[in-house]
């Protein structure tokens, strides 16, 4: 039997990483031991000596005053980009104390792959990401409307009344987005009045400032500012593309003398690992590799809640209340199908662009290169779509609207709602979006 191999669970800040693994901790061992790098700077000292993992164990029991036991209870790295060495003795748990249950959460902030201390191979490592749509649903506490979802086998349509309430929660979640203190914050009482979206609202700034905070603490105060150059800029440019598909990000006008991607790529680069924007990259052909038809320099950057998204664009309530064929086109769709795809493991994302024609995202769906047409507002001819499948023939395709489900097996292209971006894998396999867990 292979030696259990401790979890590491990344994510950008405030995602409720610790929240979910206290939970788990909670629900699965006897006791549950927290060590949080960064409200507590002294624990670092008991990584500086050596990473024998035993000992580590013994002297933080002696820190907290009760003996851990290694095959019961659960130890818990909180922040643990605060203290590398401690990220590296992940390593020798796993070689040399496989019977300890152990637990780390973070991000990436700081963390140098490359430095030999990161240990690749030892660990199991996943990504938290903001909640999904479906996940904001549950939160709401829509059970009804989930199980008519699930039920689409069965049923094989939804109702008329069952997609516009969708489409009216879906509203809703362009303004909360998925960051757990703000949903938890509208679920409290779920009215989409000003009040409580003000409430709303305050929670993203604050977020928001937490960044810029970190930015400052993790990279100096020069990279700070040009890290912070970018992240602004990010919603700037993507708003600019308010009927249309966004636009490739550019570099110029951003940093005084620095109008290339080299020029810019490290605070790019900071931002990405930070998991606080998403690159999406232009596919020169959509041929399996796709990343190696990629091309480097030329990608567009997206952030990764729409919530926060319209934080940092200062968009009012009204906005989100207006008629849903205004809203559901443009950027801030095209922004949210992102984060769904992200959310459901669908990385990484693509975009392809002809002379006169882009389709939003190809991506690789089993052994499928997938194109995914976002084409939300009152004109839903495919001219894009068609392009791209005359150039390049594939045996399924998704266009995702804001009408309603259409799946037709006898035809390439397959119209999707908007509200199940985050189950096209599953909706292209099994027909239906398949409920998880």
């Amino acid at each position: 039997m292979s030696p259990r191999k401790p979890l590491l669970l990344m994510g950008a800040r405030q995602v409720g990483k610790t929240h979910l693994l206290l939970q788990f901790g909670k629900e699965f061992f006897p006791q549950t031991y927290c060590f949080n790098f960064e409200k507590d700077h002294r624990l670092k000292s008991i990584f500086d000596f050596n990473l024998d993992p035993q000992r580590i164990i013994n002297e933080l029991s002696l820190y907290i005053g009760k003996q851990i036991d290694i095959k019961k209870d659960l130890v818990f790295f909180d922040e643990i980009q605060f203290c590398p060495r401690a990220l590296t003795s992940l390593k020798y748990f796993h070689e040399e104390l496989p019977e300890l249950a152990l637990l780390a959460a973070g991000s990436l902030l700081g963390v140098s792959l490359g430095d030999g201390g990161f240990p690749v191979g030892k660990i199991e490592w996943m990504e938290l990401h903001p909640m999904s749509f479906f996940e904001f649903l549950e939160a709401m506490d829509e059970t009804l409307l989930l199980r008519t979802l699930y039920k689409l086998p069965e049923s094989q349509s939804l109702s008329y009344s069952a997609h516009t309430l969708l489409l009216e929660h879906l509203k809703r979640y362009y303004f909360v987005g998925g960051m757990p203190a703000a949903v938890q914050c509208y679920q409290q009482d779920k009215t989409f009045s000003y009040e409580k979206l003000a409430q709303v609202r305050k929670i993203q700034k604050n977020l928001i400032k937490d960044y810029y905070q970190d930015f400052a603490k993790h990279s100096g105060k020069v990279n700070a500012m040009h890290i912070s150059s970018v992240f602004e800029n990010v919603p700037r440019q993507i708003s600019q593309s308010m009927d249309g598909s966004i636009q490739r990000f550019q570099f110029k006008g951003i940093l005084p003398n620095k109008k290339s991607y080299g020029q810019l790529q490290g605070p790019i680069d900071w931002l990405e690992r930070a998991n606080l924007i998403l690159k999406i990259k232009n596919l020169q052909r959509p041929e399996l590799p796709l990343t190696a038809f990629s091309k480097e320099s030329l990608f567009k950057l997206l952030i990764f809640d729409v919530g926060l998204l319209a934080c940092m664009l200062d968009l009012p309530a009204n906005f989100f209340l207006q008629d849903q064929e205004a809203l559901f086109k443009g950027f801030f769709t095209e922004n949210f199908v992102a984060t769904q795809l992200i959310a459901s493991g669908l990385a990484p994302l693509f975009f392809w662009t002809g002379r006169t024609s882009e389709i939003e995202f190809v991506l690789r769906i089993g052994e499928q290169v997938i194109p995914i047409e976002v084409k939300a507002g009152k004109n839903r001819k495919s001219r894009s779509l068609a392009t791209y499948l005359q150039k390049h023939p594939s045996s399924r395709a998704i266009k995702l609207t804001c009408s309603e489900l259409r799946l037709d097996s006898s035809r390439v292209v397959q119209q999707v709602p908007l509200y199940l971006a985050e189950h096209l894998e599953t909706i292209l396999a099994n027909g239906f979006p398949q409920k998880l867990g």
